[in-house]
């Protein structure tokens, strides 16, 4: 089952380390511009991290580069 992993501020988008597990709910994110957070399975590290798969690189991409969330991918303002 997916769940939710908010980023770290600042940190790199695509390394699964800069996420942290949050549960099943999305976390809140109010505005757009940079990744809030990301749904993803575990990558089975056993250090509760995404499973950053090319279809969901793919949607960060896409939500940064047009300012949407996408399915699995939450966007915000800078804090």
């Amino acid at each position: 089952m997916a769940d939710w992993y908010l980023r770290s501020n600042g940190a790199n988008i695509f390394d699964p380390n800069s996420y942290t597990f949050v549960g099943s709910s999305a976390p809140a994110c109010p505005g757009n511009g940079y990744v809030c957070a990301v749904r993803a399975e575990d990558n089975g590290s056993g250090l509760g991290k995404p499973n950053l798969t090319p279809a969901l690189q793919y949607q960060i991409t896409i939500a940064l580069s047009t300012g949407v969330d996408q399915q699995d991918v939450l966007l915000r303002s800078l804090p």
